[in-house]
Formats: structure tokens, sequence, C-alpha cells
């Protein structure tokens, strides 16, 4: 409940150039993300706040450049996946959520050191492709993940909330 907040006052981005946004610091309000950006350094999402990235998102990150989310990330790629991805050859460092939350639905991770990092995260990530990466998913930290053989998976933070061990989420 930390991290929810009114969708009105959500801020709302979206490519119309085919040279991409440049993204950097961090998000001080509710964020939507549409269209093509870069992240060259870091680019953080704050407790409280959330980030939102529409389908067919793309996301290209330059070597050891990363997302840092402490609030939530929503990754809306069921239609259209959205991607994120190395801006040239070498890796990035991925996605690192400590003490955040995820909602994920359909995102592709490539070329990162580790693709998604779960750190006393909660949340769920479904229908996602990770390839080419130093290592794909890293969980840590009092949630346990819980997930089948759908691809769903779920780390919750409270037992009350957590699906059983080995079912889908």
């Amino acid at each position: 409940a930390d991290n929810e907040s009114d969708p009105q006052d959500a801020v709302r981005a979206s490519l119309v150039g085919k040279e991409p946004i440049l993204l950097e610091g961090e998000i001080n309000k509710d964020t939507i993300l549409s269209g093509l950006y870069l992240v060259e350094d870091e680019f953080n999402v704050p407790r409280g706040l959330t980030l939102t990235i529409e389908p067919g998102t793309r996301i290209m990150f330059d070597e050891s450049a990363s997302l840092g989310v402490s609030g939530k990330l929503v990754v809306n790629g069921k239609e259209t996946p959205v991607e994120f991805i190395p801006s040239g050859d070498e890796r990035w460092n991925g996605v690192v959520v400590t003490n955040g939350s995820v909602s994920i639905l359909g995102l592709r991770i490539k070329g990162a050191e580790t693709a998604l990092s779960l750190k006393d995260a909660d949340g769920i990530v479904d229908s996602g492709f990770i390839s080419d990466n130093g290592k794909g998913i890293l969980i840590t930290g009092s949630p346990s993940p819980s997930g089948g053989p759908s691809g769903r998976w779920r780390c919750a933070r409270t037992p009350s909330t957590q699906a059983p061990r080995g079912e889908p989420g």
C-alpha cells in the first residue's frame, strides 16, 4: 500500500521521434513510459512511487547502467512485450528491486549481468523471456518465491499472501 497512488497524478511520457529519450536520476512522481528510452547510468524508482511501462516500450541500457526499484515497477507487456536490452555490445547491470514491488507481465530482458535481482521484494513475474544474461533471476531476502510450470513466479512478504511452493502464483 505504500507504493499506491492516484493514477491521474501520474506523469505520462511517450516517444514520437526515432531517437531515444534519456532516463536519468530518479522519478519524482508516478510515471508511465511508452516508446524508446536510453539509460546511461542509474535510473531509480524511489519508495512510494510507481513506474509503469506500457506495451511495446523498449529501454536500452549503456554498459554498467541499471534500473533500481525501491518503489513499484509495473510492466504491461501482455499484448506486445516490453524490452530491456543493451545499447551496444557490452552488458548492463540489470534491474535491481530492493524492498520494492514488481508486477511484470511480458518482459524481455537481454544482455544484463543479472537480468532481475529481487532483494526483500514482492510481486509477480509472468510471461517473460530472459536471454543472453550472466544470471537470470536472483531472489534473496525474506520473501519466499513460489512458482510452477506456467512460468509465473510470485514473491510475497507475508505468509498469508504467499502461494504454496510449487504451485502457480
